[in-house]
């Protein structure tokens, strides 16, 4: 136990998107000057998810036919905040219509290759999460369980900077490992978590979308043998195998039955929380962990 004892962080979108300050410079696309692209590649909001106008968003939505559907249908209320993203998102993935459902297993990749490209193409260091890091681990030493729900890898980034022996990701249990003074439960997922969908032979982009017609993406992995990490996958459709991301996409509400971590990780972060009295909560709303919080003591 460390000598501050324990402490839970909770991560939201607001901690990604405001994960830069002075310690880090704004990625300069290659070849363009002036303020060209100047922080469009900033992690997104959820409101800012289907944001067809954005000019860095809609070439990566262009990949997935389905997912334009999805974005012209729910765009324009989820950015005026008439609906919650995961609302919209569960109202396609549910829909009476097949038609719909089917065009919603494009989003979870979209969403992913979006996240992915804006944690690597915004800022080359996680600056304020390098100094979260700092400051739990050995200014005011902690042990602790950063609890995330965001699907981007910029903690683990920080983490890696900080102590690089010490905090890999190879496997799906080095989030938690017992020895780590830190442990990362990522709730609903990450950009570096597959399934695969099957072996390919070719990267053939009609056969991935053929195959994806019998997947159920709301079916969770069965154990964690399912779940790969694979890190430097610029795009799923560019994959040497057919992928296909574990995220949360449309089901990331307060109901721990919808999180797509492993059980595994799920009773790590029940019993860490059963004795813990520190909490800091950062870009999200403390309610949204309320059901959460409450399933975890018992």
């Amino acid at each position: 136990m460390s000598r501050l004892g324990k402490i839970c962080v909770i991560l939201g979108a607001g901690a990604s998107f405001d994960v830069r300050s002075s310690g880090s410079p704004i990625i300069w696309p290659s070849g363009l000057g002036g303020d060209a692209f100047n922080g469009e590649y900033k992690p997104p909001l959820a409101k800012s998810i289907f944001d067809m106008g954005h000019r860095v968003y809609y070439p990566i939505l262009n990949r997935y036919p389905g997912a334009i559907v999805v974005a012209n249908d729910i765009s324009r209320a989820v950015s005026m905040e008439q609906i919650s993203l995961e609302e919209a998102l569960a109202g396609i993935a549910f829909h009476t219509d097949p038609k719909f459902r089917l065009h919603y297993k494009h989003v979870p990749p979209y969403i992913r290759d979006l996240i992915f490209t804006c944690t690597y193409h915004y800022t080359p260091y996680p600056s304020n999460y390098i100094r979260l890091v700092s400051e739990l681990l050995s200014y005011s030493p902690h042990e602790v369980c950063f609890l995330v729900l965001n699907y981007d890898d910029l903690l683990e980034q920080a983490l890696r900077h900080h102590t690089p022996r010490e905090y890999s990701f190879e496997n799906i249990q080095d989030y938690v490992a017992l020895d780590r003074g830190a442990k990362v439960v990522k709730l609903h997922g990450s950009v570096n978590w597959f399934r695969t969908l099957r072996q390919a032979t070719r990267g053939d982009r009609d056969d991935w979308f053929r195959f994806l017609e019998e997947f159920d993406p709301l079916k969770p992995p069965g154990d964690e043998t399912e779940y790969r990490i694979q890190d430097g996958v610029t795009e799923v459709l560019k994959s040497p195998d057919m992928l296909y991301p574990i995220l949360t996409a449309p089901l990331a509400g307060e109901d721990p039955k919808q999180f797509t971590c492993p059980p595994s990780h799920i009773e790590v972060a029940r019993q860490f929380l059963h004795d813990c009295t520190k909490f800091l909560i950062i870009g999200t709303a403390a309610s949204r962990l309320k059901s959460w919080r409450a399933s975890s003591a018992r």
